[in-house]
């Protein structure tokens, strides 16, 4: 067995990150900053999202899995 075919056996875990749609009002916890905002953009895995917040926070970057806790609020009552 030679190095090229150790590494061709292994593979990455894929983690399945929550999926979010343009403009979903969500809730976010990352690094003690907790808030609301609507999802701005996303990358194409879902791994990092666009979050403009509400209360004058501005656009912020979360990395969903390292941290960030990002909740959708369409499935949660009123």
């Amino acid at each position: 067995m030679n190095m090229f075919t150790s590494h061709s056996k292994l593979r990455r875990k894929r983690i399945r990150h929550p999926r979010f749609t343009l403009g979903e009002r969500v809730s976010f916890l990352d690094a003690g900053l907790s808030g609301t905002g609507v999802v701005d953009a996303m990358t194409g895995d879902y791994s990092i999202i666009w979050i403009w917040a509400d209360g004058g926070l501005g656009r912020r970057m979360f990395f969903q899995g390292c941290g960030s806790i990002v909740s959708s609020l369409e499935d949660q009552p009123e």
